[in-house]
């Protein structure tokens, strides 16, 4: 059986960010995106547009001098526009020291492009920590 279009989407999305690929990251989501970051952190918020959304990429990107990594565990396509994903994060920083969570994200498709991202944290506290 074929992948869902948009389980293609999110997976070439998580490939183009654990590579730092922002062509690709443009390409897949929409001009107006909206990423949703629980807490109170240096990266909680909600992140509107292009511009806003890979600042907080690369900002994760210099706090942990590239030491991050997200593991897809889990996706499953909701209808025709959500998809629902589980990753592990993992990452280091000097200072805070390590990170090791869950996040589950729920993704918002638009005409084939992401339009929204919804995370959520297994261990908010322990991610506000590391990330403030």
């Amino acid at each position: 059986m074929s992948e869902h279009p948009n389980e293609t989407i999110i997976r070439r999305f998580y490939d183009a960010f654990s590579s730092g690929d922002a062509a690709t990251l443009t390409d897949l989501s929409t001009e107006g995106i909206v990423w949703s970051t629980p807490g109170s952190s240096r990266i909680s918020g909600e992140h509107k547009g292009r511009d806003a959304v890979f600042a907080v990429f690369q900002l994760c990107g210099e706090l942990t001098r590239g030491r991050m990594g997200l593991e897809l565990e889990d996706l499953e396509v909701q209808g025709d526009g959500t998809v629902v994903t589980v990753h592990r994060l993992t990452a280091e920083r000097d200072g805070p020291g390590k990170l090791d969570i869950r996040e589950t994200e729920t993704w918002t498709i638009e005409d084939g492009k992401v339009a929204r991202v919804d995370e959520a944290a297994s261990d908010l506290p322990a991610s506000d920590s590391f990330w403030s």
